[in-house]
C-alpha cells in the first residue's frame, strides 16, 4: 500500500499538489481519506453536507474546500456521531445511546445494574432511573408496590439523586455510592441489607446511609455489589465491608453470628483480626462473595453448599480463601466462573440450568460440579476458547470473546441466553434488527444478574435481553426478550 503523509502539507506549503489515484493513497495523521474523482484526498469533516473536505493543498482551487460528490459506497463512516466523537450535521445528531453537548457526542447512561425483576440505568449526570418491579420500594422512587414500566429516578428526601458515582443491586435492594464514597440503600431490608443500623426496617422505598458499627457513616468506598440479602463495597484502600444476611458466612467476618447485620463491618483475613486488604474488584453472588487481587488471585468466602467456590467442598467459608488465579471471575447465584490463561472458560457449582456449560444439566435437573471444569464448545467436545471476559448470570452464563461477539450458554426459559434456545454449551448471542436477527458485534462490556444480561457497544448504545415480564426493560411493555433489543426509557440530556 502507497500512504502518502498528507499531514505534513501544512509544513510544507509550496509543495505540488499531491494527485491520487487509489483512496488506499490517501491517509492524514492515521486517518484514512478519499481519493475523489478530481484526483485529490478529501478527508470525513461534517461541516461539510457531503461529510468531506478537500486536503489543504489540493490542486484546481479545491483546497481546503468541500467535496461536491455525495456518500461513497467505499467510505467509512464519517467520524462523528459516536462516543467521543463531533456530532453529525445532519439528523441524528449522535447514535443510539448518545446525544450531542457542547458540539460533542456523549455517553447517556453509563452503567446498567440488574436486579431481581428490575434494571437501573445510570445517566451521564449522576442520576439513576429504575423501572420494572417495585414490591419493597427497590425503585427508590418513595413508593412500593406500584411496579413501573417506564423508569422513574431515584429520590431521597432532599431530592433527585444526581452525585452518584456507582450501584450495586442485590435481590430486592440497591445501593448507591455517592460523593465522598458514602453509601446509601433503598429497597428490602429485612436481613440488614439497607445497612443503615438500629432495627433492621423492613423495607425502604427511599434511600438510607449505611453506617459502621460505631454508628458513623461508612465512606471511601468505590465499588458494590450484592448478593440475595447482603452487599459488599471495596473502599479505595483495598478492603472490603460487607453487611445484611450471613448465615453462611458470605459476610467475611469469621462467624454467623448474628445471621443478619444491620451495619457495615469489614471482611477479615484468615488469620484472624486483621483486615482482608488487596482487592482490585469485587462482585458477589447469591450467599457469597469474591474478589480479584492485582496479583491475578481470585479469593472467595461464604455459601459453598452447591460447590460453587471451586474447591472440591461443601463447607461454608466465614473468610477469604484463595480459589484460583484469573484475570476475569463472575459469580451468578448459585456457580462461579473463571476466565482461564488460554482463553477458554470454568466453571464450578450448580448446574440444574447447565450454566457451568459442560453439556449437560438444565431444565431444572443437572448435578453440582465442584471442582473447576473447561465450559465445552460442544457436548463432549474441546472447551471453547477465544473467551476475554467471563459474565455468570443466574440461570445462565456468557463470555466476551476476542472478536468483542459475546456467546451464553444454559437455560432460556426467559430467553436469557439471548442466542433464540437454551443450550448446554455456548452459541453466539443475537441482536434483533428490522431486516432479522445477526449477531451482536462490537461490545465492550457486558452484565448479567437473574434471568437478565445487558451489552454495552462501542457506540454508546446498550441491548439487553431476557426477562421483561415485569417491565424491567423501561420500553412501556412486559415482554420477554429471547433475542437482544436496544434498552429504552432513559433520554438525555
Amino acid at each position: 500500500m502507497i500512504a502518502v503523509a498528507v499531514a505534513s502539507a501544512a509544513a510544507c506549503a509550496n509543495r505540488s499538489p499531491y494527485q491520487c489515484t487509489a483512496t488506499d493513497q490517501c491517509v492524514l495523521g492515521g486517518q484514512q481519506g478519499f481519493c475523489e474523482a478530481e484526483g485529490f484526498c478529501s478527508f470525513s469533516d461534517p461541516g461539510c453536507d457531503s461529510g468531506r473536505r478537500f486536503e489543504p493543498n489540493a490542486g484546481g482551487g479545491l483546497g481546503g474546500s468541500c467535496t461536491s460528490g455525495g456518500p461513497r459506497d467505499d467510505a467509512p463512516p464519517n467520524a462523528c456521531g459516536a462516543v467521543g466523537q463531533a456530532c453529525c450535521s445532519g439528523e441524528p445528531a449522535c447514535g443510539d445511546g448518545t446525544f450531542c453537548m457542547a458540539g460533542t457526542c456523549q455517553q447517556c447512561v453509563t452503567d446498567v445494574t440488574i436486579g431481581h425483576r428490575y434494571i437501573c440505568q445510570t445517566r451521564y449526570d449522576g442520576s439513576i432511573w429504575c423501572a420494572g418491579e417495585n414490591d419493597n420500594g427497590e425503585l427508590g422512587n418513595g413508593s412500593a408496590g406500584i411496579d413501573q414500566l417506564t423508569p422513574t429516578q431515584v429520590t431521597d428526601a432532599m431530592g433527585p439523586l444526581t452525585d452518584v458515582t456507582k450501584l450495586g443491586v442485590a435481590y430486592d435492594a440497591s445501593c448507591a455510592i455517592r460523593a465522598g464514597g458514602s453509601v446509601w440503600c433503598w429497597g428490602i431490608g429485612g436481613d440488614g441489607q439497607l445497612g443503615n443500623g438500629g432495627t433492621a426496617m423492613g423495607q425502604s422505598p427511599l434511600p438510607v446511609r449505611v453506617v459502621m458499627q460505631n454508628g458513623m457513616p461508612l465512606t471511601g468506598i468505590v465499588e458494590l455489589d450484592g448478593g440475595y440479602g447482603h452487599v459488599c463495597g471495596r473502599d479505595e484502600a483495598g478492603e472490603v465491608w460487607c453487611w445484611g444476611r450471613n448465615g453462611n458466612g458470605q459476610l467475611g467476618n469469621g462467624t454467623t453470628t448474628p445471621a443478619n447485620q444491620k451495619f457495615a463491618t469489614r471482611v477479615l483475613n484468615a488469620s484472624g483480626g486483621t483486615p482482608f486488604t488487596g482487592a482490585q474488584s469485587l462482585f458477589a453472588g447469591g450467599d457469597f462473595t469474591c474478589v480479584l487481587k492485582a496479583t491475578d488471585q481470585l479469593w472467595c468466602w461464604g455459601a459453598d453448599y452447591d460447590g460453587q467456590l471451586g474447591d472440591n467442598l461443601t463447607a461454608n467459608r466465614l473468610v477469604p480463601f484463595m480459589a484460583a488465579r484469573t484475570t476475569s471471575a463472575s459469580a451468578g447465584l448459585f456457580h462461579l466462573c473463571i476466565l482461564d490463561a488460554d482463553g477458554s472458560v470454568s466453571c464450578a457449582g450448580a448446574n440444574y440450568h447447565a450454566q457451568v456449560g459442560n453439556g449437560e444439566g438444565g431444565a431444572f435437573n443437572g448435578a453440582d460440579q465442584r471442582t473447576f471444569e473447561k465450559v465445552l464448545a460442544e457436548p463432549g467436545g474441546a472447551p471453547m476458547t477465544g473467551a476475554k471476559a467471563v459474565v455468570a448470570g443466574g440461570p445462565m452464563s456468557c463470555a466476551v470473546m476476542q472478536d468483542d461477539t459475546v456467546r451464553c450458554w444454559g437455560d432460556s426459559f426467559f430467553g436469557q441466553t439471548g442466542t433464540g434456545t437454551g443450550s448446554q454449551v455456548p452459541f453466539e448471542v443475537l441482536v434483533r434488527t428490522p431486516a432479522g436477527a445477526k449477531k451482536l458485534e462490537k461490545v465492550d462490556r457486558l452484565v448479567a444478574r437473574y434471568p437478565r444480561a445487558c451489552a454495552h457497544t462501542e457506540a454508546g448504545a446498550w441491548v439487553c435481553w431476557g426477562r421483561g415480564r415485569s417491565g424491567e426493560f423501561g420500553n412501556g411493555k412486559t415482554i420477554d426478550r429471547g433475542l437482544a433489543e436496544p434498552l429504552t426509557g432513559v433520554t438525555c440530556p
